[in-house]
């Protein structure tokens, strides 16, 4: 409750919005088992049309996934331009080498897509691909997207995870 005092008196936005809405905020932060800590970054309070509305991050949601136990470890990667990556979609492990452009001594260029890698109970694993057109187009039918505009990496991350979550149950 102290983070949510703390985020909504730092915000000239979230206080216009309705109190009602907090308290679902709240409710809704309590029920999941996340926290507005800004040091663990699992969700953010997001106003939306005078409505403070709980918004997971993906931090957050990669913490739901596993204390659900829905998987047992999940990551996530962006694949920037400068990177080598060699993937075999039909493959058992289609992530067949992926080197970070730093590594290579390259810029790090344009996002071009993502991956995720979950870890499931039985301990197979199971593989999401997204192009950076295709977490676009999700974007662009999000209204969530304003909040996270100056955070576009971590926001995009977000995308494959929330599309991991809608493939697996809570």
């Amino acid at each position: 409750m102290s983070f949510a005092i703390q985020i909504i008196s730092g915000s000239e936005v979230l206080q216009k919005c309705t109190s009602d809405s907090f308290l679902k905020a709240v409710i809704n932060i309590a029920q999941t088992g996340l926290t507005l800590n800004p040091f663990l970054k699992y969700a953010y309070l997001v106003p939306r049309k005078n409505q403070a509305c709980l918004e997971p991050s993906y931090i957050g949601l990669a913490k739901l996934l596993t204390d659900t136990g829905s998987v047992t470890s999940i990551e996530v990667q962006i694949i920037h331009q400068g990177d080598e990556v060699e993937i075999n979609i039909g493959a058992e492990n289609p992530i067949i080498k992926h080197t970070p452009h730093w590594m290579l001594d390259n810029e790090k260029g344009e996002i071009l897509g993502l991956y995720s890698k979950a870890t499931l109970p039985d301990g197979s694993n199971h593989y999401e691909f997204m192009s950076r057109k295709d977490v676009e187009e999700i974007r662009e039918r999000s209204e969530a997207w304003k909040a996270f505009q100056q955070r576009r990496s971590k926001a995009l991350l977000g995308t494959l995870i929330l599309v991991k979550c809608a493939a697996r149950p809570l």
